[in-house]
């Protein structure tokens, strides 16, 4: 091999090998600095009319915590309804299976993502938004 041939295949090692090792180009995106996801859901931001009320409709106030129905005298379908149950704490505790708490949804606890989402909502003020 010839000089200039060593030296093409050099340059062409050295260029691939740096855009191998380097994909990234700032720390930001290395290390995803100011982005906390819950989790494996890869949420962010948690919007009450967005994330939480699709849950509760499903896991809670379509069979037993509405207007109609009432179980425990317990009434999710609105903001100021479940903010009682977050003030209070038993909106975490029950949905979380805490001990001293009545576990629900009944029929098993609720998705991992979906009660990180309850719980980031409510850390950060249970905001009606």
């Amino acid at each position: 091999m010839n000089l200039s041939n060593f030296l093409l295949s050099l340059t062409i090692g050295i260029i691939i090998t740096s855009q191998l090792s380097c994909a990234y180009e700032n720390e930001e995106d290395l290390y995803n600095i100011g982005v906390e996801p819950i989790d494996s859901c890869g949420i962010t931001v948690v919007s009450y009319s967005s994330d939480i009320v699709p849950i509760l409709d499903v896991s809670c106030n379509n069979a037993c915590h509405n207007e109609n129905t009432r179980f425990g005298n317990v009434i999710l379908d609105s903001y100021d309804n479940v903010n009682t149950f977050v003030l209070n704490g038993k909106l975490l505790g029950t949905i979380k299976h805490e001990d001293g708490f009545s576990p629900m949804p009944q029929g098993g606890k609720l998705e991992n993502c979906e009660i990180n989402l309850v719980e980031k909502w409510v850390e950060e003020g249970a905001l009606n938004n």
